[in-house]
């Protein structure tokens, strides 16, 4: 389907952690209509300026039917979301999605999401999902420290019943890395499937886990993209056996197509 750009409204702005932040927009169409895994392409620029000029994507965090809503969960990392950061509640931005393919929904097996650092973004939205529908599954966040985004984490905790937190520093949940709270479940349920999205190295440790047990995996991939409908050919990735577009052929990949 094609898409069309949109004003949504700002109905909140809140910070979770240092240059961490969750807006909530309004938009019943995106509430409807995206997937866990689809992302949306946010104008930041303001008033008649054209600058910057290129949108900025984002995972949809996850949607709230009864307001209409979805939510983006970013982190400060340049000029872009530097000037989004600083978008006030009630003022309008101009976004185009849901975007891309998303995640398998309709598995009937155990199923282990994995989220690392900002990657947990797609999987808070895919954990809801499963938990709305009574789906078998089990939630692994898997992050540096709390400090990162301390009121995130309180709302994952209060929100999602299956859930389990790793820590890099022992501030939160198990102390250790996501991978390693992934293998010890997976060794139990060979017959599951893995979803995740997160930094590369971390994808690259699930893939040896899912070769070394026989297990299914999806992956979201992250890029900077300038159009999010593969025009531009800029979030091209090197795929074991073809270059992939994530914003067009993705973000959401059978694992097995990206990584030996």
């Amino acid at each position: 389907m094609l898409r069309k750009d949109q004003w949504c409204k700002v109905l909140n702005h809140e910070k979770m952690g240092p240059e961490v932040y969750l807006i909530c927009l309004e938009s019943k169409e995106i509430a409807l209509g995206a997937r866990p895994g689809q992302f949306v392409m946010i104008s930041v620029n303001r008033g008649d300026s054209k600058d910057p000029l290129l949108r900025r994507p984002f995972s949809i965090a996850w949607t709230d039917e009864s307001r209409d809503a979805f939510y983006i969960l970013y982190r400060v990392v340049g000029r872009g979301t530097s000037i989004l950061s600083k978008i006030k509640n009630g003022e309008f931005l101009k976004v185009l999605g849901p975007l891309g393919n998303g995640f398998n929904t309709i598995w009937d097996e155990q199923r282990f999401l994995v989220g690392g650092g900002l990657g947990i973004a797609p999987i808070i939205f895919l954990a809801k999902k499963m938990q709305s529908k009574q789906a078998p599954h089990k939630c692994i966040i898997g992050i540096r420290s709390k400090e990162d985004f301390p009121a995130l984490i309180d709302i994952l905790q209060k929100d999602i019943t299956h859930i389990e937190i790793t820590s890099e520093d022992g501030s939160v949940g198990i102390k250790g890395l996501v991978t390693t709270a992934l293998e010890s479940l997976v060794k139990n349920h060979r017959n599951c499937l893995i979803q995740t999205c997160g930094p590369i190295p971390m994808l690259k440790a699930i893939s040896e886990i899912v070769t070394r047990y026989g297990i299914k995996w999806e992956l979201s991939l992250e890029a900077n993209m300038a159009c999010g409908v593969g025009l531009c050919l800029g979030c091209a990735f090197e795929g074991k056996n073809r270059i992939v577009h994530i914003c067009k052929d993705g973000p959401v990949f059978d694992g097995n197509e990206i990584f030996a």
